[in-house]
């Protein structure tokens, strides 16, 4: 799952995260209204159930941020509960992500035990814009935040997550 910043240049983040400390530090970035896009390939039944007990939906987002979910549709051949869920950030919703984040289990067979193997954020409205893009984060890979962030946000966004942050052209180059 991977969504478009709209940007030229973005934040890397690298490092090992713990899934609730990224998920606080998205208060730092995120304003009310703002969607947090989850993809998940080995959900728990409690972690999967409390998501929906929240409000959480099948993704729908804007085609300017082209956020591409179906691949979780795609991919159920091998992973029979893959799917996406979309929540609208504000504070009540991120202490309830932490809690689901906590449950022992919720993400079966990632590196993280974390009940989501990807993460996007982006803003609607009359600028759609990205924000985050977490392509497989459960499997330690790289974290990048919107270039339209400042430094000294990023900078506090990857200290609180546990991850190092530095500024790289994007979108990145692929080998």
């Amino acid at each position: 799952m991977n969504l478009h910043l709209n940007t030229d240049h973005a934040w890397e983040l690298e490092g090992n995260h713990v899934p609730a400390d990224l998920l606080r530090a998205l208060r730092l970035i995120c304003a009310p209204g703002d969607r947090l896009v989850f993809g998940c390939y080995d959900i728990s039944e409690a972690a999967e159930s409390a998501l929906l007990a929240m409000g959480a939906r099948e993704p729908d987002p804007p085609q300017e941020v082209g956020l591409n979910t179906r691949c979780y549709f795609w991919n159920r051949k091998e992973w029979p509960k893959a799917r996406a869920f979309e929540v609208i950030y504000d504070d009540a919703t991120v202490l309830r992500l932490v809690a689901i984040s906590k449950l022992k289990g919720a993400g079966k067979g990632n590196l993280r035990d974390s009940f989501y193997d990807d993460v996007a954020v982006y803003r609607a409205g009359p600028e759609t814009l990205g924000l985050v893009n977490f392509n497989h984060a459960s499997n330690g890979q790289v974290c990048y935040l919107s270039g339209r962030i400042t430094r000294e946000v990023a900078t506090a966004f990857s200290k609180e997550a546990g991850m190092t942050c530095h500024q790289v052209a994007y979108p990145p180059r692929q080998p």
